[in-house]
């Protein structure tokens, strides 16, 4: 094979900023705050049901706690309304907040509301709420976002949220469908916005929707499903079960954008559960795609061991109480690697090569040793073979850097301090590099990146927000990128995360804003994806096309028999065709591309070509 660079080649360059080889992307949880919004139906980000009085005007906390005495049917929703609740004065209806604190990112627009049964439902919020039509069944109304900011974190931007106030028994108002301005049967259900920000990147990693280190899921009948009338899953709200997003849709997510799939499976899982998930992926999960697994989020971490009732503690303990007795005098990452290889081999019995074993290791305090002890750990229960690469944050030591601010800093202070972390930073990666190498493994990162983060009400929040739109924070998320694909073994990179919410400032970029230069880290992502240095296979021999320029037919000159997927883009990046060429018959329509100069790639197990030419009308 042999080995070629590519560095600001224009055509090449512009596939790869379709395609970011070395870069996956997380996602966030699903909530009503969340700024990723990746459905098109609203109700698939709704809170809760709240039962409330029918002329309520403020929350009472009785309401709140009655929460689970609504008797609803399989999908979540009420039977009928109003409903008489024991101890509540007033018959019971009930709301659901669908955006709210979320910056005001809704698009303006018309939205349709869709649902069967009989019933009414009404609308309130912060946004503007206009009804424009309603009958049985649908209601469209427009609304115009409430972009009010009372905080640097943008809290209280935005307020959309629905009402049930009557539901007919034996026909109840269910499938509600609150459809998002210009949804796109294409990919639905996602909101199209989301879709198209995911399109630059390799992988999707799932943490957050599989609920990882939260889910109470043990048995398979225990997740949620496709039906349910949300998919929310914020990290222990009180008023809905623990459980991860329906796998189904994250399925249906990486086959719309042929994305290679990370799970985190839940840390609770029985062997069934893991076994019945692999097989579900594994069977309808597009077969050229891969899948990462790896076992619960960070289970390494004995840092959460006495933190009453937090999530990563239940995790913590689970797999403390749970192992072998053999492994409770070892280190505590001998328990994890024990549940890491159980969870692999249920999930990827037949060793299918399409899977990738991740072990997971921590960048941080210790240096190399944490995934050091996971690797011991592999060995010592017989497996050291039984996984594929190991993992570790790629994050700059922003919270060292922040600690060492003075008071009333500013955005150069910040930058400087950032800076000044880098150097020890790549030193804690490099060292458990170092780990994997000496057993021949490589590295790939499960998150990552340069956060400003910060707590309201810091001395430095509005120099931290600052530094986050400056120039200097885009010059250093490009250093530390390249800086961290530089390293020996490093495979692949996940940022963290698509987008934020009220509780943070680590996102990448704002679903609705078309233009990707708004967000300087995601831009600063997708200029490292053009201009990273890349291994490929040159092509020999090459392939001709003919004629060029060419008005109906394009046809290949191949020297071997051998099919190849091909895609074809113009200049923007956007992709106009998609199609096998089989070497028996090495030719393919182009009389509905229009008239133009488009590229041509073609792809095989071992060769990627890319080709220019003028279609002509």
């Amino acid at each position: 094979m042999k080995k070629g660079f590519i560095f600001l080649f224009f055509y090449q360059t512009l596939l790869l900023a379709q395609n970011c080889q070395h870069i996956g992307m997380n996602l966030h949880f699903i909530s009503f705050w969340s700024r990723e919004v990746p459905f098109a139906n609203l109700m698939m980000q709704a809170a809760p049901w709240v039962p409330c009085d029918s002329d309520w005007q403020f929350d009472q906390t009785d309401n709140y706690l009655s929460f689970n005495k609504i008797i609803k049917n399989e999908q979540g929703y009420p039977t009928h309304l109003p409903q008489i609740i024991p101890g509540l004065a007033e018959p019971q209806i009930v709301k659901t907040i669908l955006a709210w604190d979320n910056g005001g990112i809704l698009p303006s627009g018309n939205y349709e509301i869709k649902y069967d049964g009989k019933g009414i439902i009404e609308l309130f919020g912060l946004d503007t709420i206009n009804i424009i039509s309603e009958k049985p069944g649908n209601i469209i109304f427009n609304l115009k976002p409430n972009k009010l900011i009372t905080n640097v974190l943008g809290h209280k931007g935005g307020g959309l949220g629905l009402l049930i106030r009557q539901s007919e028994l034996g026909n109840p108002i269910s499938n509600i469908r609150v459809l998002l301005p210009n949804s796109d049967s294409n990919v639905y259900p996602f909101n199209p916005a989301f879709i198209e920000k995911l399109k630059p990147f390799k992988a999707i990693r799932f943490m957050n929707w599989n609920a990882s280190y939260w889910s109470d899921e043990t048995k398979w009948a225990d997740r949620r499903q496709m039906n349910y009338y949300t998919q929310f899953n914020c990290i222990d709200w009180y008023s809905i079960d623990r459980k991860s997003v329906a796998i189904e849709y994250a399925i249906q997510l990486c086959n719309i954008l042929e994305k290679d799939m990370w799970i985190s499976i839940p840390y609770q899982a029985d062997e069934n559960y893991i076994g019945e998930l692999g097989k579900l992926v594994l069977n309808t999960l597009n077969p050229k795609l891969k899948v990462y697994i790896e076992y619960g989020n960070e289970v390494w971490n004995e840092g959460f061991e006495n933190i009453p009732n937090d999530a990563f503690e239940r995790q913590h303990n689970f797999v403390k109480t749970n192992a072998p007795e053999v492994l409770k005098t070892e280190p505590f990452q001998y328990s994890y690697a024990y549940f890491a290889d159980r969870a692999f081999k249920a999930f990827n019995p037949f060793s299918s090569n399409r899977v990738i074993r991740v072990l997971a290791g921590q960048q941080g305090a210790w240096q190399g040793e944490v995934l050091k002890r996971s690797i011991e750990g592999m060995a010592f229960i017989g497996s050291k073979d039984s996984f594929d690469v190991g993992s570790i944050a790629d994050y700059m030591f922003q919270q060292d850097a922040i600690n060492s601010l003075p008071n009333n800093a500013t955005v150069s202070d910040v930058a400087s301090a950032f800076r000044n972390v880098m150097d020890v930073s790549l030193l804690r990666i490099n060292e458990n590099i170092q780990q994997l190498e000496i057993i021949g493994k490589k590295m790939i990162t499960y998150e990552g990146g340069v956060h400003a983060n910060f707590n309201e009400g810091d001395s430095n929040e509005n120099a931290l927000l600052a530094f986050s739109n400056d120039t200097s924070f885009y010059n250093i998320s490009r250093e530390w990128l390249e800086k961290v694909s530089s390293l020996p073994s490093v495979e692949m990179q996940m940022a963290f995360v698509l987008a934020d919410d009220k509780y943070g400032y680590w996102h990448l970029q704002n679903i609705f804003e078309e233009n990707p230069n708004s967000s300087l880290k995601y831009k600063a992502i997708i200029d490292h994806c053009k201009t990273v240095d890349i291994d490929f296979i040159e092509p020999e021999p090459d392939i001709s096309i003919f004629p060029n320029p060419v008005k109906d037919e394009l046809i290949f000159g191949l020297e071997s028999p051998e099919n190849y997927w091909i895609q074809i883009f113009d200049f923007q990046g956007n992709m106009y065709k998609e199609t096998i060429l089989n070497s028996s018959s090495p030719q393919i329509s182009i009389a509905d591309l229009p008239k133009g100069i488009f590229l041509i790639s073609l792809k095989n197990a071992k060769n990627k070509i890319v080709k220019k030419f003028i279609k002509i009308e």
